[in-house]
């Protein structure tokens, strides 16, 4: 059993480290996000289709099958990313600003919904791995959908359409700094089993959840790093 726990740890620790360089290559990558880099599939039926309601329907028929705390917020987070990438198509294709600006409101919406179920995760994870690793999941996603709405928001020529759109990149970052703060916040109970990379010149505000990854860090408690 410990023997499993520690590889178990050890995957933790080097997924982090492995997906965090991915995360930190594509926030340098002048490309747009694409359904590919949210892990989902290009959307065949847009909300300007008359079979989308069949769409939504068997999404909440997922989801009243779902049971598990983490796996329900796993199912969320992908109905988000399908639905911003479905936005982003509406805008591309078509002129319906009305139409467009609803898909807006069903992501954002869908990301209050999340919000509400990663609360729950965050009072329950604790020694939780499944939950720790969703969350840092959850983190780097959120960070590509901040960049798929700028880029967005830049080849928008209707203002009302570039304000709904920047008004969701808004709240958006709201949603991953709160999550930020708790990640933090928990973290700190962990800290004797942490590395402190203080002074590496990399803030470590977010970091693996398992035993040997680094300490998180802020202005307050590494102002070298942390400007």
């Amino acid at each position: 059993m410990k023997y499993l726990t520690f590889i178990s740890i050890c995957f933790l620790i080097i997924s982090g480290l492995f997906l965090g360089s991915v995360a930190i290559a594509q926030e340098n990558n002048d490309e747009d996000v694409t359904a590919e880099d949210l892990g989902v599939s290009e959307p065949k039926t847009l909300p300007n289709s008359p079979f989308y309601f069949l769409k939504s329907f068997w999404r909440n028929l997922r989801l009243t099958f779902t049971f598990n705390s983490v796996n329900k917020a796993e199912l969320r987070l992908s109905f988000a990313n399908e639905m911003l990438i479905e936005a982003k198509r509406l805008a591309e294709e078509t002129d319906n600003q009305e139409l467009f600006q609803r898909a807006i409101d069903k992501y954002q919406g869908q990301m209050e919904k999340l919000q509400t179920r990663i609360e729950k995760i965050q009072a329950k994870s604790e020694d939780n791995p499944k939950a720790d690793a969703f969350l840092n999941r959850f983190n780097r996603k959120i960070e590509l959908h901040e960049r798929l709405m700028e880029k967005l928001g830049e080849k928008l020529e209707n203002p009302q359409a570039q304000e709904k759109i920047m008004e969701a990149k808004q709240r958006t970052i709201q949603h991953l700094n709160q999550v930020k703060e708790k990640l933090i916040e928990k973290f700190k109970n962990r800290e004797g089993n942490c590395k402190n990379l203080c002074g590496d010149g990399t803030c470590q505000e977010i970091v693996c959840m398992a035993i040997g990854c680094p300490c998180p860090e802020t202005p307050t408690t590494c102002p070298e790093d942390c400007k």
